[in-house]
């Protein structure tokens, strides 16, 4: 399929791509981003399009800045300016190391870092038919979810592919066609990554059926996720919850996608194999799971999932962190007490005991009997006062000496 008809075929399925004003265009000076670049200059001459090439500093510096030339003369003929962005030599080494990541991977996440940073109404990349035909064969031969072996997507939010329904071979006749120049990055000629791999030594072996099957595969479980049950999942201020029964009613994709939601909440890098087994391991069986910014426990019917805080401490007339607040209010299942200046409050800390009408009680053994990971207390020179745990969904216990005396005007206090 030419370029031309790939951008009309992408454009009767995502028509808002024709209401743009502006796009932003990855643009790597390759067959592809080339072909895109012309084909969509062409489509729509009026549509302001901003070509960004992103130097991500891994090649020698002649080659790049060779690179960078022919691409500014290419963006010239057509009347458009080439706008660089370049990343700090080693930098993106550094953070694939610090992350236990590849070095593909890590530039890929500096490269839309950057790319996001131009505004404009949407952001083009130039992936093409056999991009997405390699992605599920590395995805297979990796053993990845279901999900991922859907592939790439003509469109991820605000990231447009108009390209996905051409072949490399189809970029590199345009160019050739029009005749113009494109660079070739000398990385790609080398086995340095899994994707350079299985493009020399396995895409090559593919016949038309073998991709068919591939590209009918894709489509199968795309259709499969659409039809998929959404788990619903509830905000809280500082947690997120789900219904285990809703869950359990899902398919693989609504899962997934819940699991996906959940995790990407709380965290920055991507979800392994092993943390989603173990997050899923309390949704089906119950129990607690910890991971580095958040906390997973089963309550009863609903899973919760509690970000991790740190310990603060402040005066009661002081800001909270986090978004909560300490206010007086009308309800009168609150808590009543007096306040003063000896009074502050802080985070649970292990350790901590409150002196309740039942008696004196580990607030460690409260948190465990209301499946939370932490509360916050008012606590005095005289020890702890009161103890909230009702707006993570547990009960907010007072002080013995203070229960049972004349309300009187004491005021009601809450945490939201």
């Amino acid at each position: 399929m030419t370029t031309k008809e790939s951008l009309e075929k992408f454009i009767k399925l995502y028509p808002s791509l024709e209401k743009a004003s502006r796009v932003t265009v990855a643009f790597s000076g390759g067959a592809d981003s080339l072909a895109l670049l012309y084909t969509l200059h062409y489509a729509f001459p009026s549509l302001e399009i901003i070509p960004v090439y992103v130097n991500h500093g891994l090649r020698p510096d002649e080659e790049l800045e060779a690179e960078i030339e022919q691409n500014r003369k290419n963006c010239a003929s057509i009347g458009l300016e080439l706008v660089v962005e370049t990343i700090e030599k080693g930098k993106i080494e550094s953070f694939g190391r610090e992350n236990g990541i590849t070095l593909e991977a890590a530039a890929r996440i500096f490269r839309y870092e950057r790319l996001e940073r131009i505004p404009s109404d949407y952001l083009l990349t130039a992936h093409t038919k056999s991009d997405h035909i390699e992605l599920i064969v590395m995805r297979m031969l990796t053993g990845s979810s279901l999900k991922a072996l859907i592939g790439i997507r003509p469109r991820r939010g605000r990231i447009l592919r108009p390209l996905i329904y051409s072949t490399r071979s189809d970029t590199i006749a345009f160019c050739n066609e029009n005749k113009l120049e494109y660079v070739n990055d000398s990385s790609n000629d080398t086995d340095f990554c899994f994707r350079n791999r299985v493009r020399h030594n396995l895409s090559s072996l593919f016949d038309e059926e073998t991709i068919s099957s591939l590209l009918r595969i894709s489509e199968n479980l795309r259709l499969s996720e659409e039809r998929d049950s959404v788990v619903k999942i509830e905000k809280g201020k500082l947690s997120l919850s789900l219904d285990r029964s809703e869950y359990l009613k899902a398919g693989p994709f609504g899962r997934n996608n819940a699991l996906e939601e959940i995790y990407s909440y709380f965290e920055d890098d991507r979800m392994s194999e092993s943390k989603k087994r173990l997050l899923e391991d309390v949704i089906l069986n119950g129990g607690k799971a910890n991971f580095k910014h958040f906390i997973c426990i089963s309550r009863r019917e609903r899973v919760c999932f509690y970000r991790r805080i740190a310990n603060f401490s402040c005066h009661l007339d002081e800001k909270l962190p986090y978004g909560l607040k300490f206010e007086k209010c009308n309800d009168k299942k609150a808590l009543s007490f007096d306040i003063n200046e000896d009074m502050f409050l802080r985070l649970s800390e292990e350790g901590d005991t409150i002196k309740l009408v039942e008696g004196e009680k580990k607030v460690a053994s409260l948190l465990s009997e209301y499946k939370l990971p932490y509360a916050v207390v008012v606590d005095s020179k005289d020890g702890i006062v009161a103890l909230f745990s009702s707006f993570l969904g547990g009960r907010d216990r007072l002080r013995a000496s203070y229960v049972g005396l004349d309300g009187g005007n004491r005021p009601f206090w809450r945490i939201i």
